[in-house]
């Protein structure tokens, strides 16, 4: 595998009983922690192919956070972010609406560290 696309991935399961529609309103949100509090480093619109997309119960949408950006196929069940995260502890939400009218926000925290190639040794 190429370690130029490696990255991380975030899904969303369905798994209460009732449609939940991911609208172009706060789709998705990546915050820093920051010695003032919450700052928003990244958000975007809509999900793969739309504006909108509805999980029916049991149903699943990732969003994978690729290292370096590189060409992706459009993917009904994936969304593919390209942001460039320094070093800090990060927070990734996504909103949507169930079909009963109740906004639902669902977050996970993760934490970016840096690390450097490990070192070769050469014999003297």
């Amino acid at each position: 595998m190429d370690e130029r696309y490696d990255g991380f991935e975030f899904t969303l399961r369905n798994q209460t009983t009732a449609s939940l529609t991911i609208t172009r309103t706060k789709a998705w949100e990546i915050e820093r922690h920051t010695s003032d509090g919450w700052e928003q480093v990244a958000t975007e619109v809509g999900v793969a192919e739309g504006k909108t997309r509805t999980l029916d119960c049991g149903e699943a949408h990732s969003w994978h956070h690729a290292l370096f950006e590189h060409p992706t196929l459009p993917s009904r069940k994936t969304t593919y972010l390209f942001e460039n995260l320094s070093e800090g502890l990060y927070k990734f939400s996504v909103t949507g609406n169930l079909e009963t009218g109740v906004e639902i926000t669902r977050e996970t925290q993760f934490e970016v560290q840096r690390q450097l190639p490990p070192q070769t040794k050469t014999d003297e």
